[in-house]
């Protein structure tokens, strides 16, 4: 015995009755389930994540940790998604606070964070 499938967005496939337990969800379509199409992670990222993961640490090392860190990595990773997809206006508003509002040498960037993030 032979099943075919003919999905109206998809090609039509064809299999065994002994390939049915695994060709079920072939037939999701009926029952209004739609197929997903999952692709690797951009490596941008995949390098976000990373640097994201070394900023926790490093807090971490030097004491803050608990809520008030996740909390604080939440709001920073926030804005950088608001950077990124222009929630923020005028665009670019969080780097130009970084670059134009902290000292160069990095030395006040947690205290503005902080200001900023906390407030």
């Amino acid at each position: 015995m032979k099943f075919r499938v003919h999905d109206l967005e998809s090609t039509e496939t064809e299999f065994s009755l002994s390939e049915l337990p695994d060709r079920i969800n072939d037939f999701g379509f009926i029952a209004g389930y739609e197929k997903r199409k999952f692709r690797e992670q951009d490596p941008v990222n995949i390098k976000a994540a990373d640097k994201l993961a070394k900023l926790h640490d490093g807090l971490l090392e030097i004491g803050y940790g608990g809520h008030d860190l996740e909390v604080y990595l939440v709001r920073i990773l926030f804005c950088l998604f608001a950077e990124d997809t222009g929630i923020f206006s005028p665009r670019g508003a969080f780097y130009d606070f970084i670059d134009q509002r902290t000292s160069e040498d990095g030395s006040d960037l947690a205290a503005r964070l902080n200001e900023l993030l906390m407030s």
